[in-house]
């Protein structure tokens, strides 16, 4: 929630790590390859190819990134060695490399620390699909990011919270925050910029904003074919393929997510692929073809099986498919969805029920305590302001005039 190298030298970088990874030199060449690269610069190639889902790539350049920095025993740089590592991993090594940080944390920047930790943990639990202690933890950055005034990682968490309120299907209220920040905060670098950007297009389409969400995804589209960024367009695209499904445009849907479901197949953990599939199946039974809209949820159940990643549409697609087989009177394939559905909506369940409830006790209500008292005191201070303004003109309508 990644820097971003720009213009020709973007371009050089480009073309030095494809050629170093395709021809996949040995440990040294590589490491003889990287030692001319800064820690800036690797950690900016190192998001660019986490932004492209370049993962392999990615991996090459933080262990050697964590390596450096050990070698030269650079205590703020191994720290952010054990970030970089952190991602792509699975949840306990992640995990473990977190929480490795706070063993230099006396030597860490106490403006930024402890509430970072805080704050990756609670996207790593996010991408876990763990929304309670997602949540837990993003309230705990909050708070120490507002005890340390660090005004980016307030906005971190902010933006964190969006996402969990899209999730339970608060859209407008997550559309407020991201609106916000995509255009009044300045805390954000480019590529971050770039995610709101994308969500903000996606909760536009869920509240029916459509032109917004046109103007938006036709922004997106241009960016992406501008940095030859094949992973963003194809999101756009996906943006683009769910757009003309809420206005029940199926054929142009379906054009559009088919080529996203050819891009996005490649990574199953990855829940594009999800999302273009479950967008599919609804755009077939639009078309009335529930032949096809069936093959597409069943793959979706597959990939979820593997994946273990949920989220609140599947209950939708098990339903559809236990009434698919009911018409077809398969009982075996009808009992099957219907212990998955009973499985999935349990573990959804209970994460809807913690967050619909934590979130507004915990965020929501002290927000709007925060706000009330900005607003009193702002009022008090316009009544001393206009006492002050009412007393000047009393003394000067009553006061002899000193020149002509």
């Amino acid at each position: 929630m990644h820097p971003v190298i720009c213009g020709t030298m973007r371009s050089a970088y480009l073309l030095l790590f494809i050629l170093v990874f395709n021809l996949s030199p040995s440990k040294g060449k590589i490491n003889d390859t990287l030692k001319i690269y800064s820690y800036s610069q690797l950690k900016e190639k190192f998001y660019d190819y986490v932004g492209n889902d370049k993962i392999s790539n990615a991996n090459v350049i933080s262990k050697y990134y964590l390596q450096k920095a050990k070698d030269e025993k650079n205590t703020t740089e191994i720290t952010e060695g054990y970030v970089l590592r952190h991602f792509n991993l699975d949840l306990q090594n992640a995990l473990k490399y977190i929480d490795s940080i706070s063993i230099y944390k006396k030597d860490l920047d106490q403006k930024i620390y402890p509430a970072r930790i805080y704050l990756l943990r609670g996207n790593l639990y996010l991408r876990h699909d763990n929304l309670k202690l997602a949540f837990e933890n993003y309230m705990l950055g909050l708070k120490y990011a507002k005890e340390k005034n660090n005004e980016r990682q307030i906005a971190i968490a902010n933006i964190s919270v969006a996402y969990l309120n899209n999730y339970i299907g608060k859209h407008a209220e997550a559309a407020k925050i991201l609106r916000f920040y995509l255009y009044h905060g300045n805390y954000f670098n480019e590529a971050e910029q770039g995610r709101i950007h994308y969500n903000l297009a996606d909760t536009y389409i869920e509240i029916n904003k459509m032109d917004s969400a046109k103007t938006l995804i036709q922004e997106g589209v241009q960016a992406a074919l501008k940095n030859k960024n094949s992973y963003k367009y194809h999101q756009y695209l996906f943006l683009d393929g769910f757009y003309n499904l809420k206005l029940n445009k199926y054929d142009i849907a379906i054009e559009k997510l088919l080529k996203c479901k050819e891009f996005f197949a490649k990574n199953e953990n990855d829940l594009n692929i999800s999302y273009t599939l479950l967008n599919l199946g609804k755009a077939y039974d639009g078309l009335k073809n529930k032949d096809k809209a069936a093959e597409n949820f069943i793959t979706i159940d597959s990939i979820e099986q593997k994946s273990n990643n949920t989220f609140p549409e599947l209950r939708d697609i098990y339903t559809y498919l236990i009434d698919y087989y009911k018409e077809k009177n398969n009982k075996e394939k009808q009992l099957y969805y219907i212990e998955r559905f009973l499985k999935v909506d349990k573990l959804l369940d209970s994460q809807f029920k913690y967050i619909s409830r934590e979130l507004p006790r915990r965020y929501d209500t002290p927000q709007l305590l925060k706000e009330k008292e900005n607003i009193i005191n702002d009022l008090q201070n316009r009544k001393k302001n206009s006492l002050h303004l009412n007393k000047y003109i009393i003394y000067w309508s009553f006061s002899p005039l000193i020149s002509l």
